[in-house]
């Protein structure tokens, strides 16, 4: 089962799924580029899955806040 991070805005970790929103702030770790992962649409969250996903909400002032809606997972 593959989960979220924790994230600050979020009360626990939950099981990543396809068509559900998230923060970008449960799918990427602290060090990685934001900007670069938004343009890109996809996150390595483990050693053996990536998640493609859409921005559905922008946060330009944070970028961990953005909400993202999951394409797939492979």
């Amino acid at each position: 089962m593959l989960l979220t991070r924790e994230y600050i805005k979020t009360l626990e970790r939950e099981e990543i799924k396809i068509g559900n929103k998230y923060y970008l702030g449960e799918l990427v770790n602290d060090d990685e580029d934001l900007e670069e992962i938004i343009k890109g649409g996809a996150i390595g969250v483990d050693e053996r899955n990536v998640v493609e996903f859409v921005v559905s909400d922008l946060d330009n002032d944070n970028l961990l806040d953005c909400l993202v809606v999951i394409k797939s997972i492979h």
